[in-house]
Order: structure tokens, then sequence, then C-alpha cells
């Protein structure tokens, strides 16, 4: 019997040459550029983070995935189709499910290397990982990883505070065009990563000696509230369950 995951790679398959017939009729060229493809599937992703000096396991890594659509002339961010976080078990290994098929929203976005990923532990260097340009797996409408089933190694972060500071900052902006950028809730769905980078940088802000939030180089939750127009909630409130 066949199972679910064969069904619906089948289905995919089906729907894409059905897609692609269709659009490749020449009178509907106009709509090809504006419309196609009309959705998108990703499979799933399983990969495992050590540290990079010892090759051991990390546990406790904090893993962000986005599929981001961007412009297709200025490769302006145009929201995520889909945001996903976990963490890394004993074994350093994480997995994020299979999903699909999913409405392309944006009318000018397309997927350029997505998906992303960030990873964050404190004590390491933090890590944005995507598909590489020329990449296979940037092309099609069922996305795939170049991070699948393989090793990510992390450096243990050996800088000053303000060196780190900064690099936290680096990661805030990154987080921001995921998580805030647009009006469609997606810090919602990684609030484990939002809580350790601002606990974090707090921590870090008190070792200097200055505000936690002067400006975007130290945004906090308490920043993200205060800016927060409220069309998804209290940004607080949501996290509260997850600060320790």
């Amino acid at each position: 019997m066949a199972s679910s995951r064969d069904v619906g790679v089948r289905m995919s398959r089906v729907t894409k040459k059905v897609l692609l017939a269709v659009f490749s009729l020449p009178f509907l060229g106009v709509a090809w550029i504006f419309f196609w493809p009309p959705v998108y599937w990703a499979e799933a992703i399983e990969a495992q983070v050590v540290d990079a000096d010892t090759d051991q396991p990390l546990e406790g890594v904090i893993v962000t995935a986005n599929w981001e659509l961007r412009h297709f002339l200025s490769a302006y961010p145009e929201g995520q189709i889909a945001v996903m976080e976990t963490i890394t078990d004993a074994q350093g290994k994480f997995t994020f499910p299979a999903w699909g098929p999913r409405v392309r929203r944006s009318l000018w976005g397309f997927f350029d290397y997505a998906p992303q990923f960030l990873l964050f532990k404190n004590g390491y260097e933090w890590q944005r990982l995507q598909n590489e340009f020329g990449s296979a797996n940037n092309t099609g409408l069922i996305r795939h990883s170049d991070w699948s089933g393989k090793v990510i190694k992390v450096k243990k972060f050996v800088g000053n505070v303000e060196e780190n500071a900064k690099l936290l900052g680096d990661l805030d902006r990154r987080l921001h065009y995921v998580a805030f950028f647009h009006r469609d809730c997606s810090w919602k769905q990684i609030p484990r990563m939002l809580v350790a980078l601002d606990q974090e940088k707090i921590r870090l802000a008190k070792t200097m000696g200055i505000p936690s939030d002067p400006g975007k180089e130290h945004r906090t939750i308490e920043y993200w509230e205060d800016s927060n127009p409220g069309y998804c909630g209290s940004i607080k409130d949501f996290l509260r369950g997850y600060m320790q």
C-alpha cells in the first residue's frame, strides 16, 4: 500500500505537469510572468549540528526555517510562505516537516535561495544557511534544501562582549525580515529564537553598561511590543510562556 508521502509526491508531480502544460500556451505568456508558479510545496528537511572543534553533536541549538518570497526585479522581501522553528536533540539533529501546496500570495514574489536557516545557541556564532547560487534546488514547484542530510558545523564564539553584541545585532536584522517586516504574524512561529536572542542581548547590554534598547542594535521584546500595532495581539503575552 502506498504511503501518504508517496501519494503526495505523485500528486505533486501530476499537478506540476498540468501547470507546466497550461502555462506553456503562447496566449498565456503574460499570465506566466505574473502568476507562475501559483503554488509551492516543500520536502521534509533533516540535518545535524555539531561543534566545529570537537565534531560532537550540539543539543539545544535553536533553528528557524523560512521560505521567503522576493520581488523578481529588486530581490526585496515580499513575504513568507512558511516560517518554522525547532531545536536540536541530544544527537544534534533537527527536522522540519514537508508542507504544501501553499498559494504564492504575492503577485511579484518568487523564491530565490529558500529555504533560509538561522541557527543560534549561546556561546556559539550564529549561522545563516540557504541554497547556493545555481543550485538545482532553487527551481521548481517542489522546494528542496541543499542542507538536508548534511552535518552543519558551528564555531564557539571567541571575541569580546562588544563583538558579540554586534553579531547579535546582525542576527536581529535577519530576524526582523522573517518575523516583523510583514503583517503576517510570522513572529508567532519562532518564539524560542526571539526569547533567547532577547535575553542574551539584555545580558550583554548590562555587561557593557548600556541601555538594552537604545536603537536597532539592541532591540528587545519591550521594543517590539512598543512598536507593535496590535494586529497579531500582544508580543509579550504570547512569548511569556517561553521565557525562563
